[in-house]
């Protein structure tokens, strides 16, 4: 691809851009954190596939509710942001808001309206995705997200509004959220590794750490562009390439676990590990209740049903009352569900995940038609619930009706044989692991 970008900028009869459109444009890509790698030629490289649009006072740049999938980036002007609540905030040339994209989220929750004469970029974010993956590996930085415009985006209808929550809506806002791992668990999975192994048995190496496997599935969705979702672990080995997976989960292993000096967060990470594991392994045995469900499918939506919980305890060192654990347990427990939709969301997780992820109230969740992935992850959350004999009492089988419309509240003694093996096999590698 990238030898294709440069014949394309420099073949005979191509436009020739105005020096100062150029140095806009560069200007405006160093401010994506994902092309902090590329160098001032391949950057020029990249402008010169891109147009400089100019808008008088009163152009709207993007409607409210656009389904556009482009990034909109102001170069220079003044524009005003309109929610569909009434809301309105400004935003110049200069201004912070204006060093990444323009209403990200998709449909616009802003009408975008040019208040001075206005020059801007259109951008396709497959053409970033794509120009970074051939020009530099190492921008497999995938632990940062998209960027928003504002933290309201995010916390609308929210009904927590502890500080904590609004530290991670700045730094998303900033195009940065750090997806820690449990460090015991990482270097396990990263020693574990055989580049020159299978693919079934990367994917159940990988399956032992759900922040790994969120990042390995991000990276492969860059190589393959956009549009491109991994919906399992194997798919997405085989996309990125067993060697360059290997390579890609060792730099996270080195870069990016936890590092909290609270016992309190510490413990709490282990424990949203073991239950992220448990989630994603009994899920694999409970999809085989019924053959329309791909178990290495229904893994990854039982591990990604919490992701959000290690990017909110990465944020609790700063907060002193959070060294309370029923405080930090009531912070997590009340946006568990929503930031957990939105991030996977914005990472272009599999749908499955993303509703899964999204639900609350697991035990009253129902809906018409076919059993779901959402149904067997319940069923798990279920099962471990029993399984795991903790103090939360758990409603009767026959009264969840993801139980009932699965065919897992009496499952066939064989899948809970596997259930419970599953279990105890978890809970064994728990305990070699040192404390946290």
């Amino acid at each position: 691809m990238s030898a294709q970008i440069k014949n394309e900028s420099t073949k005979p009869g191509a436009k020739q851009m105005p020096e100062d459109d150029r140095a806009s444009i560069i200007a405006a890509l160093r401010r994506l954190e994902h092309l902090s790698s590329l160098d001032d030629q391949q950057l020029e490289g990249l402008a010169e596939l891109l147009d400089v649009q100019k808008a008088p006072p009163g152009t709207c740049l993007l409607p409210m509710g656009s389904e556009d999938k482009r990034l909109l980036f102001l170069l220079s002007g003044r524009v005003e942001l309109v929610a569909n609540d009434g809301a309105r905030h400004v935003v110049a040339d200069g201004d912070e808001a204006a060093q990444g994209p323009l209403s990200k989220l998709r449909p616009s929750r802003y009408r975008v309206t040019a208040q001075t004469l206005t020059r801007y970029l259109f951008v396709e974010q497959q053409l970033l995705d794509r120009y970074v993956c051939d020009l530099s590996t190492q921008a497999f930085i995938v632990e940062e997200t998209d960027l928003f415009n504002t933290a309201s985006q995010l916390i609308e209808g929210e009904e927590s509004h502890h500080p904590l929550i609004f530290d991670l809506f700045d730094d998303i806002n900033r195009g940065h959220v750090f997806v820690p791992s449990d460090p015991e668990v990482a270097v396990h999975v990263g020693r574990s590794l055989n580049p020159n192994g299978d693919i079934p048995k990367m994917a159940k190496t990988l399956s032992r750490c759900p922040v790994i496997t969120l990042k390995v599935l991000r990276a492969a969705k860059l190589i393959g562009g956009a549009e491109q979702v991994s919906r399992n672990i194997p798919a997405a080995i085989k996309q990125l390439g067993a060697e360059q997976c290997f390579e890609f989960a060792v730099r996270c292993v080195l870069r990016e676990s936890l590092r909290s000096d609270s016992q309190t967060v510490r413990n709490q990470m282990r424990a949203w590990w073991r239950r992220a594991v448990q989630m994603g392994a009994v899920c694999r045995v409970l999809a085989r209740i019924d053959s329309r469900f791909d178990r290495d499918s229904a893994g990854v939506v039982g591990l990604m049903h919490s992701i959000s919980e290690p990017v909110l305890l990465s944020y609790a060192d700063q907060h002193a009352d959070l060294q309370d654990p029923a405080a930090l347990q009531r912070v997590l427990r009340q946006n568990r569900a929503t930031v957990s939709q939105v991030l996977l969301t914005l990472w272009n997780m599999p749908h499955e995940a993303v509703e899964t992820a999204s639900i609350n109230r697991p035990w009253s969740y129902d809906h018409d038609g076919d059993p779901n992935y959402s149904d067997i992850t319940i069923a798990a959350l279920w099962h471990i619930g029993r399984s795991d004999d903790g103090d939360e009492a758990l409603p009767a089988a026959d009264d969840v009706p993801s139980l009932v419309k699965s065919g897992l509240a009496n499952p066939p003694d064989e899948i809970m044989r596997k259930v419970a093996a599953t279990i105890e096999r978890i809970n064994n590698f728990a305990a070699s692991l040192a404390d946290p």
